[in-house]
């Protein structure tokens, strides 16, 4: 096998890496976040799921926006802009009082998770080898 038809790069286990934990973060939050916001903001079940479903809402957009940058000289800046931004906006549901807050931040959460969602696996379909596509992304 030549060494340019190699999928399991350390570029390509980074991007691994990486989405698994923007996964995570998506799963550990989607699970939670309606029962915090019925408990601590003390909300109907109605607007628990409003707050937690805004976040698909700010994903779709940013997928949207995102795709126009979605370029290889722009892949690194836009994960490390995204990362940051999601550790920021998942940091700042600890400081939730008010379900408006709560619905901004569920939001912009969702954006960050597009963004990077959108990045990793547009850039893991550059790296990978033509002819071992099926391979690497399934």
């Amino acid at each position: 096998m030549l060494d340019n038809n190699r999928i399991w790069t350390k570029e390509y286990i980074m991007i691994m890496a990486a989405n698994f934990f923007v996964a995570l973060n998506f799963y550990a939050l989607m699970t939670t976040v309606a029962a915090f916001a019925l408990s601590d903001l003390g909300v109907t079940e109605t607007k628990a799921g409003f707050g937690a479903g805004v976040f698909v809402i700010g994903a779709l957009i940013s997928r949207i926006v995102v795709s126009h940058y979605s370029v290889p000289r722009y892949f690194k800046k836009m994960l490390i802009i995204g990362i940051v931004a999601l550790i920021v906006f998942t940091a700042l549901l600890f400081t939730v009082h008010s379900f408006v807050f709560f619905c901004i931040i569920r939001f912009f959460g969702g954006v960050t998770f597009g963004t990077n969602n959108n990045t990793l696996n547009t850039w893991v379909t550059h790296i990978i080898p033509p002819d071992r596509k099926g391979e690497g992304l399934g």
